[in-house]
């Protein structure tokens, strides 16, 4: 949506939905956590995956950056996949 029309209202839109979703996906995380791991375990599971997906999450901040650096756009990293 950003890209076919750069606006703050599309950017408010865009921001919305992604704390809806994410908001809406949190239960089901915990859920499966739980089911998987068990409740002696849960807090540690969940820790674990909280400070693995920050990690990740400043690795690819760091690689989009990069990638802007060098190229000028996002376009690379719009279209890299989500394992790199």
């Amino acid at each position: 949506m950003i890209l076919i029309s750069p606006s703050y209202l599309i950017l408010y839109i865009c921001v919305a939905r992604f704390g809806i979703f994410s908001g809406a996906s949190s239960p089901v995380d915990c859920a499966l956590i739980g089911v998987d791991f068990g409740a002696n375990s849960f807090a540690t599971a969940n820790g674990m995956i909280g400070m693995f997906s920050l990690v990740l999450g400043v690795v690819g901040l760091r690689f989009g950056g990069k990638i802007f650096d060098r190229t000028g756009n996002y376009q690379l990293m719009q279209r890299s996949p989500a394992w790199v």
